[in-house]
Parts: C-alpha cells; structure tokens; sequence
C-alpha cells in the first residue's frame, strides 16, 4: 500500500505502554519493533492499534500529545513532568492483524477532520456562550455599580447642598456678629487708647520711684560708711580707755605698796606729760 501518515499504540492489560508514529509505512514500524529487545516482553500479550491521520503535522502533534496524557513505560523521548491543561479528541483506533496488516479505510483522514472541525465549532459556541453570559453579567454589574454610584453621588450631593446651606446660614450670623463686633472694638480702641496713657503714666512713675530708690541706695551707703568710721573710732577710744585703766590699776598697786612720795609724783607727771 502507498505512503500513509498514522499513530500507533501498543496496549498490554488495558495499559498503553507504547505509542509510536509514522509518516510513510506503520507496518514497516511495528515490524521494526518486533525485533527490539525491549518490545519482545510484550509481543505476546499485548494488543496493536492503529489510526490514520490527514498528514506528518498530525502525527507529530497526536504523538507528543498522547505520551504526555498517558505516559507509556517504554517511551523515553518527548515526555513533559507538567499535566496537558487541554485535551484532543482522539482519531478512530484499528486492532492491527498481523496477517492483514494496516487496512486502510477511505475517508479516516476525512472524517476525523471533520470531527476536529465539528468539536471546534462545538467549542466554539461553547465559548461564545460562555463570554456571552459573562457579558451580559458583566453588564448588569456595570449597571448595578452604575445605579450604586448615581444614588452615591445624589445622596453626597444632598449632603453637600445642606453643608452649603448651613455654611450660608452661619455666614449670616458671622456677618450680623461682624457688624456688632465692630463696635466693641471701637469701644475697645477707646478704653486701649485709655489704658495706654494709663501705661505710660504708671511707667513714668516707676522710673520716678527707681531714681529716688537709687539715692536712697547711695545716701544709706554713704550714712553706712560713716557709720562703720564712727564704730571704728569707738573702738579705738574703748581701746584707749582700757589702757588707761591699765595704768590706772598699776598706780593704784604702787599706792597701796607705799613708795615714796618723789618718785610716786615723778611717774605721775611723766604719765600727764605723756598724754
């Protein structure tokens, strides 16, 4: 048979170990298979399926894709840790014979394009139902927060309105109160002018009463001063005085010892010729 693209699966306990491709010759690949080691475990028990697909491009992309989903043992190469976030509809799977072979099927590559082009619409509409309900939620969120923020903004505007009257009314008050507070202050102005010449006259007695604080300050200097000579002189008279006692008392001894009367008159006139 000519040149057909395909996958192929090996099945063994209802577990899929292997999954291979071909872009030419399936038969040419599952008899290569037969003579690999790692394969001859399997041969006996295991079942081959096949699927025909539209071109390389497929075949390509349904290998990587159905490894990746199923993770067969004996694939090492073009296996991901991460899970597939998609899924692709499978092409219709044919038990491989041996004897038979590959029978090709006319119009496989046909319909499995078709059921690609059907689960795309299906998809499709599927999404468009889906955008279309969340458009229309979206819109009655908008309208609802569109509602939400009119009854915000007309209840803040009432607010406003009544801040602005009250600001009005209480501006009225100010003004009224403005007009009586003016003539306080006039009379204020009156009783200021009033109590500045008072200021100034207190200030100037103040510096009056400073000055004759000043003269008295030196005068009980001056009296102070004479006062501590005077004490001075005091004391030195007292210190005289107490001297005089002093010879006083001597002479007063020599009386009572009886000297002489020359010699008594001699210290006597000594001393007044002294003083």
């Amino acid at each position: 048979m000519g040149k057909r693209c395909g996958v192929y699966k090996y099945v063994c306990d209802g577990e899929i170990i292997y999954i291979g491709k071909s872009d030419h010759s399936i038969e040419s690949r599952i008899s290569g298979h037969s003579r690999e080691s790692k394969f001859k475990p399997f041969l006996k028990k295991c079942k081959i399926y096949y699927a025909w697909l539209p071109n390389p491009a497929f075949t390509t992309i349904f290998e990587t894709y159905l490894i990746n989903k199923y993770k067969p043992i004996l694939n090492a190469a073009m296996k991901y840790d991460k899970i597939i976030p998609f899924n692709i509809s499978e092409p219709h799977w044919y038990e491989y014979n041996n004897k038979n072979g590959c029978v090709y099927h006319i119009g496989d590559e046909d319909k499995y394009l078709s059921s690609q082009i059907d689960e795309l619409e299906r998809a499709h509409n599927e999404e468009k139902i889906l955008l279309a309900k969340q458009y229309n939620k979206h819109i009655d969120e908008l309208k609802k927060n569109q509602n939400d923020m009119i009854d915000k903004i007309k209840s803040e505007f009432s607010l406003t309105c009544k801040k602005y009257e009250d600001e009005i009314h209480e501006l009225k008050v100010l003004s009224e109160l403005s007009a009586s507070y003016k003539e306080q202050c006039d009379f204020h102005k009156e009783q200021e002018d009033f109590w500045y010449e008072q200021q100034q006259h207190y200030a100037k007695l103040y510096d009056e009463c400073n000055e004759q604080r000043r003269e008295c300050f030196y005068r009980y200097n001056d009296k102070a001063n004479e006062v501590a000579l005077l004490q001075m002189e005091v004391a030195s008279l007292k210190q005289s005085n107490n001297e005089k006692d002093k010879e006083i008392a001597h002479l007063r001894a020599i009386k009572n010892d009886k000297p002489s009367t020359n010699k008594l008159k001699s210290k006597i006139k000594a001393m007044f010729l002294f003083t």
